[in-house]
């Protein structure tokens, strides 16, 4: 069993808050710390999105993100990165990455799959709310490496009416060559 901590953006651009978060993690005991990583909001969010200068102060620069990767390895943590702009990929060479993890909203993202088809590191494939065609077709696309496919329900807080826990057993039918994973908001 493979267990990891998502950071997501709830540290809001404090990194000593996210330095707080990773050392919970370690206590946790988990074996790694998923963060997701964005250098670029313009590539990502258009400048006229109501949360665009909120959003703005929640980046951290590229020296922040050597030194929050650098800790959490040095805790003894795997890096889990999720790439949301090209420049994100720069870490997969820098640092030792464990597993790259595509959002389900990235399925479409042409030119964040191009840069992604440059690494062979493992990949975490978030498939809520992607269909059975969208799914075949990334697996196919990255079957040079391995994947593991995450499920789960993605809205906060989770509700068990929601959790499709059950595609446990379809995904693991349906792609035996794939490790399954399972993630929610609980």
């Amino acid at each position: 069993m493979y267990i990891y901590v998502e950071t997501a953006f709830h540290h809001e651009g404090d990194k000593s808050y996210l330095f707080k978060l990773i050392e919970a993690a370690k206590e946790s005991e988990v074996n790694g710390v998923k963060f997701q990583v964005l250098i670029n909001l313009d590539e990502f969010m258009s400048s006229r999105h109501s949360a665009y200068t909120q959003a703005k102060t929640w980046i951290l620069s590229i020296e922040d993100w050597r030194e929050v990767f650098a800790y959490t390895q040095a805790l003894g943590l795997e890096l889990i990165i999720m790439p949301l702009d090209i420049a994100a990929f720069a870490f997969v060479s820098e640092f030792n990455v464990r597993f790259l993890e595509i959002h389900s909203v990235s399925f479409n993202d042409t030119e964040l799959l191009l840069e992604l088809e440059k690494y062979k590191t493992p990949l975490i494939l978030g498939t809520g709310g992607r269909t059975q065609e969208e799914i075949d077709a990334m697996v196919k696309r990255f079957s040079n490496r391995d994947i593991i496919l995450m499920i789960g329900f993605q809205s906060y807080p989770s509700k068990l009416v929601d959790v499709s826990i059950g595609k446990i057993k379809q995904f693991k039918n349906l792609y035996q060559n794939c490790l399954i994973g399972y993630a929610d908001h609980s």
